[in-house]
């Protein structure tokens, strides 16, 4: 559970002026909480796991990440709400600028971080800094251009008081099933 060569990789791209982020789900991810305070506890663990925190277990030894992406992409919807802003609460009462981004799918609502009740781009879009929305492997992605700008224009209006809206590309046709604009 010490990851020696990871923290050094950490620190070297932090010198550089890098933000480096631990990413949580994925489009293989399948695991979820079973209720919100799962969530809270899962926020508190990777503060002192991988953050701010001084948890027993820091596998990155003094490498302290600069924030948690959330790339849900299956499992449950439960708790991510509740997560996303204990974590948001950890991160503003430590006085050092750290990220919460998620990675949610261009069909809005997004079926796993949407705004339906308790998904975290609803009633905790604020805590959220970036949204690096898909806008590939589906049918809003940016080689469908009409379908492209009505999901482009949907998210837009997320911002206000929310995440800054990213558009996320694959960067080759090996990277995604479908997307890729040359």
């Amino acid at each position: 559970l010490r990851c020696d060569d990871i923290a050094a990789g950490v620190r070297t791209c932090q010198a550089a002026g890098k933000k480096v982020l631990i990413s949580i789900g994925g489009s293989t991810g399948g695991a979820g909480f079973q209720s919100d305070d799962d969530g809270k506890k899962a926020a508190q663990a990777t503060w002192d796991i991988f953050l701010g925190g001084n948890g027993a277990l820091r596998p990155f030894a003094n490498a302290t990440l600069d924030g948690v992406d959330l790339d849900i992409e299956g499992g449950g919807t439960v708790g991510y709400s509740a997560f996303a802003k204990a974590l948001r609460a950890l991160m503003d009462a430590s006085g050092r600028k750290y990220y919460v981004t998620g990675a949610p799918q261009c069909p809005y609502p997004d079926a796993f971080l949407g705004p339906a009740a308790g998904r975290a781009l609803g009633d905790a879009a604020s805590a959220f800094d970036f949204v690096f929305v898909q806008f590939y492997n589906n049918y809003c992605g940016y080689n469908s251009p009409a379908s492209f700008r009505e999901a482009f224009g949907t998210w837009k209006g997320l911002a206000a008081g929310g995440p800054k809206i990213l558009v996320g590309l694959p960067a080759s046709t090996g990277a995604a099933n479908t997307g890729f604009v040359p």
